[in-house]
């Protein structure tokens, strides 16, 4: 859709209902670090993820995808998104974290010879990692992501705390 918007489209007006998710038992587990004096029967643990694992883990718990201002729609739409994904990647790549969460989260072992499906999901992973900002609260992070929901343009906002990484 081509147009000049001078902003993302308003959420208001969409449906501020609570919206149960897995996400705090998901990042719980990932964010926990690897114990060695842990009771028997305890719930295994991970070693601590980074901040764009946690990001990617968020976004991987609402189903991949979030309502946010794609920079490559607004204000105006330019280009496929594989050109945009092209354009994108040296940028992506110089964010060496976020490179190597994106890599492992989609699964991408030798980047070597990217396909073009493999492009274009590092880059909207990486664009919607940017739209999730997480803000250190006591332990732990929290965050707020409006996702899409059925009918389409009616988006849920949920607010989320997940422990830090010790």
């Amino acid at each position: 859709m081509r147009g000049r918007p001078t902003r993302c489209p308003p959420h208001a007006g969409r449906a501020r209902a609570p919206f149960v998710l897995l996400v705090t038992a998901i990042l719980l587990a990932g964010c926990a670090s690897a114990s060695k004096s842990k009771p028997p029967g305890s719930i295994p643990t991970t070693p601590a993820l980074g901040v764009p694992a946690l990001k990617l883990a968020v976004l991987d718990a609402v189903g991949g995808h979030l309502e946010y201002c794609d920079p490559d729609v607004f204000p105006v739409a330019r280009g496929t998104p594989l050109d945009n994904a092209k354009r994108r990647l040296p940028q992506i790549k110089l964010d060496r974290a976020a490179y190597a969460a994106i890599l492992a989260d989609e699964h991408i072992t030798d980047d070597s010879n990217l396909s073009s499906d493999q492009l274009i999901a590092i880059n909207d992973d990486y664009k919607q990692m940017q739209a999730i900002q997480l803000q250190p609260s006591g332990g732990g992070y929290s965050f707020s992501v409006v996702i899409p929901a059925s009918p389409p343009d009616v988006g849920l906002p949920t607010r989320r705390w997940i422990p830090r990484g010790t």
